[in-house]
């Protein structure tokens, strides 16, 4: 909850109750963490026009992202948008087409559609995080999924809720 500046909270230095509590962290504490941002929920749509014209003319947000890209094969349509002057979480409209996709990732998609988003954490190093993670005790599926724009694992919550684990290509490869 945002705190007024003439907050009689004392540290809260950058205005949220509890902040203070960061600060003055012992140098055990401050190792980087796996999972750096959010940076793509993931929708399944029927149909991208439709859902980017929906997007765009309903809601006004901004398209980040629409390009063609090739993957197992087929060819498809990356496709995000966000609010106005929001660029750090992108909405990923996903259309499922049985050429892109493995039978397992189409089901997945297919089953998202209506329900649930799929939830996309971006870290530096996936092989680091997922080694992280699985030391918690935290589920983390086996396969590594290798694409023209970066590495993706999956690990799941307590609930069985899947979670993304994104590291993005370099792009001088």
């Amino acid at each position: 909850m945002p705190i007024p500046p003439e907050s009689p909270y004392p540290g809260s230095s950058n205005g949220y109750i509890g902040s203070s509590l960061l600060e003055g962290r012992t140098s055990i504490d401050q190792r980087p963490e796996p999972i750096e941002t959010l940076s793509v929920v993931t929708l399944a749509v029927e149909n991208q026009a439709e859902a980017l014209e929906w997007y765009r003319e309903t809601l006004g947000f901004e398209v980040r992202a629409d390009a063609p890209f090739e993957a197992n094969g087929g060819t498809g349509r990356w496709l995000t948008v966000s609010p106005p002057g929001n660029a750090e979480v992108e909405i990923a409209l996903v259309e499922p087409d049985a050429g892109l996709y493995d039978p397992t990732t189409l089901a997945r998609i297919e089953e998202m559609r209506g329900s649930d988003p799929m939830w996309t954490f971006t870290t530096s190093d996936l092989d680091a995080a997922i080694e992280d993670l699985r030391g918690k005790g935290v589920e983390v599926d086996d396969e590594i999924r290798d694409t023209p724009w970066g590495r993706f694992g999956t690990l799941r919550d307590p609930d069985g809720n899947a979670l993304q684990l994104y590291e993005p290509a370099d792009p001088s490869d």
